[in-house]
């Protein structure tokens, strides 16, 4: 016989289960985990701690709600339950479901808010019911088989439903609770409350919060909103968790309304030709707040890099149209390592230095898709020594110290002299002048290719909306950097402690290797042609790279694994690095990614025909041997 909670232990069998573990309790459960008879399957199984008259009657009442509620989606069914005056532990099981914060940690915002508005037309279909939750909160919001649901309705009002609670006193989840519950006195309409504490729930799980937050939706959750999610398009959900939370009821969304609105949100950020729009207005709006005006510009340092970070932070809205042709993606701006500069962040990396003159904005009042920004870069001059590119607009360099730049071609082989390169040392691209178009991704402009060429560039000033009327004097034309070109010391070339040497495969073994491996692959063209002639020609050629491959494999067999994998490291030295000489330090790094994945590179050796030329490449960098081809 159970008599207390105390009586619940691993094992004990309750109904068609036998206990396994505890998984939580609060005010009046006790929630077990326990499994079937057979092992095939679990259920959660919840005890009344106490039988007294409140607690068993709101017991009862969540047995009673939930199977009035069988079979909407985002309720967990009753299974079985014991609510017999004889038994002295009332309990009913539910499927096993997990906490849904828990199940949604690492998933996309898309994902996140797709639950929320699953959860918000549960409640609406519960409200339709005359069902208020009254207790909406994350620790009573599960996961079920990747479904949403709603959980514990010990508080739940429906049509029968008899008050247990005295006037006065506050019932409700504490850190999503609506206003109008604080009052004590439970107000005529409470379908509103779910709404709000349904809102108060989505942001806590969106900013890793435990606690709500009081009153209305305001300014500083929107930042803790922004930081938790900075590259995401947040102004219309911002907006759909201020409705929500609106402190007066009738104010807020019905569930319903509420479920459409998430829905929708989700639609337009997971459709590039609807999000990128609803974004490139945001930014606008953010930085006219007052309207959108025809024109605007600014010229100093701050200002600008203030615009083009906001534009940056919206990913999806812009693109821009680079000097010299081609373009990226901005993501931000930052004040630069040079004076009276900024770097731009293209994802890449290098910073793109420019020298600002102004930042120009422009609405195209019969097309405000095309609604356009124009930064005008000044030349940044460099010494003759650099010997940079005649005309070029960009020069990419190592950054070895503050000042000191040398070829870009170091830093790619992260190396200086041989050795690894100094500490702090950094990529960098000089833009020596012209002009960046920012526009929106979907606009026009940016969907047609042949824009690419930089001709905005070339645009008069009534092209750009006459972008440039006027007072574009006020800086010097050009800029000139106080910096030191740095030659590489190659000196270390000749150093053989700094050099490669092959442990495990002998150069000449390489060499035969190379001699041996076959020369000719199948290159059929099937063109246009379909048909038989194409199926014929196309096994054909199967035929020969399968014989090709056999070959190669059949060359490879006499090696060890520990000579194969040299002979992989050298011949990605000779595609990546043509002949250029190797470092040993260079040489470590590359062996020791392969043999990190020896499968795969083996595999990619075995089926290289072109792999002859990148082994004699490869040995003449490392400087094993003076083969020629």
């Amino acid at each position: 016989m159970i008599n207390d909670i105390q009586d619940l232990v691993s094992g004990l069998r309750i109904g068609e289960w036998h206990l396994h573990r505890e998984l939580g309790r609060g005010g009046n459960g006790v929630v077990w985990e326990a499994t079937s008879i057979d092992g095939a399957s679990s259920v959660a199984i919840k005890f009344l701690r106490k039988k007294k008259p409140v607690a068993l009657r709101r017991f009862m009442d969540e047995v009673t709600v939930v199977r009035r509620l069988e079979g909407v989606l985002g309720i967990l069914p009753v299974l079985a339950a014991d609510l017999s005056d004889t038994t002295q532990l009332p309990w009913f099981a539910m499927p096993l479901a997990t906490r849904l914060d828990a199940a949604l940690k690492g998933r996309s915002l898309s994902e996140i808010v797709e639950q929320f508005a699953t959860l918000a037309g549960t409640l609406a279909t519960l409200h339709a019911r005359k069902i208020s939750h009254r207790d909406v909160k994350p620790a009573n919001l599960l996961s079920f088989q990747g479904q949403a649901v709603l959980s514990d309705f010990g508080i739940a009002r429906f049509p029968g439903y008899g008050e247990v609670t005295q006037a006065r006193n506050v019932v409700g989840p504490g850190p999503t609770m609506a206003p109008e519950l604080r009052r004590g006195n439970p107000p005529k309409d409470v379908y509103p409350a779910d709404v709000f504490s349904l809102a108060k729930s989505l942001w806590m799980i969106l900013a890793g919060q435990s606690e709500g937050f009081e009153g209305e939706y305001s300014l500083s959750q929107r930042r803790v909103l922004d930081r938790a999610w900075p590259e995401e398009h947040l102004r219309p959900l911002h907006q759909i968790l201020g409705h929500a939370t609106s402190h007066e009821p009738a104010n807020r969304p019905s569930a319903s309304a509420l479920a459409r609105e998430l829905t929708e949100w989700v639609d337009v950020i997971s459709d590039i030709d609807r999000r990128a729009p609803d974004e490139w207005r945001a930014v606008e709006l953010d930085l006219f707040p007052h309207g959108v005006p025809s024109a605007s510009e600014w010229s100093d340092l701050d200002s600008i890099r203030s615009v083009l970070d906001r534009i940056g932070r919206s990913r999806i809205a812009s693109h821009v149209m680079l000097p010299g042709g081609g373009g990226h993606d901005i993501r931000g701006a930052s004040v630069g390592r040079f004076p009276e500069t900024l770097e731009l962040d293209f994802g890449t990396q290098s910073p793109i230095v420019v020298y600002p003159d102004r930042l120009y904005f422009r609405r195209i009042d019969g097309d405000r898709a095309n609604d356009f920004f124009l930064l005008k870069a000044n030349r940044i001059n460099l010494p003759a020594e650099f010997n940079l590119h005649s005309g070029s607009s960009f020069s990419d360099f190592t950054e070895l110290s503050l000042g000191r730049l040398t070829a870009l071609a170091v830093d790619e082989r992260s190396e200086w002299g041989g050795k690894e390169l100094p500490e702090g040392s950094s990529r960098l691209t000089i833009c020596h002048g012209g002009s960046f178009l920012l526009v929106m991704r979907t606009s026009s402009y940016n969907r047609s290719s042949g824009t690419y060429d930089g001709r905005h560039i070339n645009f008069s000033p009534d092209d750009l909306a006459k972008a440039f009327a006027g007072g574009l004097a006020s800086k010097s034309s050009e800029i000139g950097l106080s910096a030191v070109y740095v030659e590489e010391d190659l000196a270390w070339q000749h150093d053989r402690s700094l050099r490669p040497a092959l442990k495990h495969v002998a150069p000449q073994d390489v060499v035969r290797l190379i001699r041996k491996w076959p020369r000719h692959r199948c290159r059929s063209e099937l063109g246009m042609e379909w048909g038989i002639a194409a199926v014929e020609t196309l096994l054909q050629a199967s035929e020969e790279h399968q014989a090709i491959d056999a070959a190669i494999s059949e060359l490879l067999q006499p090696f060890s694994d520990e000579a194969l994998l040299e002979i992989v490291a050298i011949m990605y030295v000779g595609r990546d690095a043509g002949d250029y000489p190797q470092s040993l330090r260079r040489w470590e790094i590359s062996t020791r990614h392969h043999l990190r994945n020896r499968g795969e590179y083996l595999r990619v050796l075995a089926e290289k025909v072109e792999a002859s030329r990148y082994l004699a490449r490869g040995l003449r960098a490392i400087g094993a041997y003076r083969l020629k081809l």
